[in-house]
């Protein structure tokens, strides 16, 4: 037999296209300044989504840097307690659940992704996408689509290296949109859809 290797289930990138972001209007939603930098996470408020580790991060970083979660789960109330502990609350916004990410996403300016383990996460494949420049984990899944230095940035979990790329990205913006777009176009949708087809047509005729 043969194996063939099908990139996840792949994401509707002309449905992505077709939605605007408006950042002057998710500041306005959100009761700050345009002139904010938003750091943008999507996943379930879990120990395995690891948004504990950036929320830590926030005390070191500029004031006007704010992290927002799309997402809902058991921890809302511990972040909550710990952003107050850290005297950040008023820079994390636990957004909860959301049908419009995607109009989010095109309203942030960085995607983090600091989960502990994944598969090959549609979120972060969205997210690229949406031409955002993208902060994850040195963990499977996440290597698979994100390349160090070219289309995003992959940190170990230490808090020093995680400053250290959200600094690199909000200071001056060192990955270009589109290195981020060219490396997502395989996952689009139609070409999974046709790379199943040919899996499964190069089967029957054997």
């Amino acid at each position: 037999g043969t194996v063939e290797y099908v990139p996840g289930v792949g994401i509707d990138i002309d449905k992505i296209n077709s939605i605007q972001g408006n950042k002057e209007e998710l500041c306005k939603e959100l009761n700050i300044s345009v002139d904010s930098i938003l750091l943008l996470s999507v996943g379930e408020l879990n120990d395995n989504k690891n948004h504990k580790i950036v929320i830590e991060c926030l005390p070191e970083l500029p004031k006007n840097i704010h992290y927002l979660i799309c997402g809902v789960g058991p921890l809302k109330e511990e972040h909550e307690e710990l952003a107050k502990k850290l005297n950040v609350s008023d820079r994390l916004h636990l957004l909860g659940y959301r049908n419009d990410v995607i109009r989010i996403m095109k309203s942030c300016d960085v995607f983090i992704f600091p989960s502990k383990r994944e598969g090959l996460s549609v979120a972060l494949m969205e997210a690229m996408a949406c031409g955002l420049p993208c902060i994850v984990s040195n963990i499977r899944g996440n290597i698979d689509i994100i390349n160090d230095g070219i289309n995003g940035y992959v940190f170990d979990f230490d808090k020093k290296n995680i400053l250290s790329c959200i600094n690199a990205l909000t200071k001056k913006n060192s990955i270009n949109e589109d290195e981020i777009l060219k490396h997502i176009n395989i996952y689009d949708k139609k070409n999974i859809i046709h790379l199943t087809k040919r899996c499964y047509t190069s089967t029957f005729k054997n």
